[in-house]
C-alpha cells in the first residue's frame, strides 16, 4: 500500500492583478524535486484543517499572513513514493512583507506563461485549470 501525504497549497495572486501568481522554485538542495517549480504548500501536521495548514505553511515559508485563502479544487497525485491529497487554495490578499526563507527563488508569473516551467506533476492539473479559466 502506497504512503499517503497530505498538503496544502496557495495560488497567491499579485496584488491588484488578476492573471500573475507567485511560483517558487525548490531548493537545489530538496530530498523530493530539488530546483523543481511549485505551487507553494506544504503538509498538514495532526490535526489541521486545510486552511489552517496553508496559513501557517505560508508564515513559514514567506514570512507573509495570508487572508481568507478560498479553497479552489482538490486532487490526489500519485508519485512513486507516495498518495498525495492536494488542496488548493487561492489567496488574493495578504499582510506583511514577502521573503523567500527556503526556495532557490520565487517570483511572480502571468499564469498563461507558467507552463515554461518544469512544475511538480500535482501541480499539473491545478495549472491547467488557471489557464483554461483566462
Amino acid at each position: 500500500m502506497a504512503n499517503t501525504i497530505k498538503a496544502a497549497c496557495a495560488i497567491i495572486y499579485k496584488p491588484n492583478t488578476t492573471n500573475e501568481i507567485l511560483i517558487c522554485q525548490r531548493s537545489k538542495y530538496s530530498k523530493l524535486h530539488p530546483l523543481e517549480w511549485e505551487i507553494l504548500g506544504g503538509k498538514y501536521e495532526p490535526n489541521e484543517t486545510g486552511e489552517q495548514c496553508i496559513i501557517r505553511e505560508i508564515k513559514e515559508e514567506l514570512n507573509i499572513d495570508i487572508i481568507e485563502p478560498k479553497l479552489y479544487h482538490k486532487q490526489t497525485h500519485a508519485y512513486d513514493y507516495a498518495d498525495v491529497h492536494l488542496e488548493f487554495f487561492k489567496v488574493k490578499k495578504y499582510k506583511g512583507e514577502m521573503k523567500n526563507i527556503v526556495h532557490e527563488q520565487i517570483k511572480w508569473e502571468k499564469i498563461e506563461n507558467i507552463k515554461k516551467y518544469k512544475f511538480l506533476e500535482g501541480d499539473d492539473e491545478v495549472i491547467d485549470m488557471l489557464i483554461k479559466s483566462l
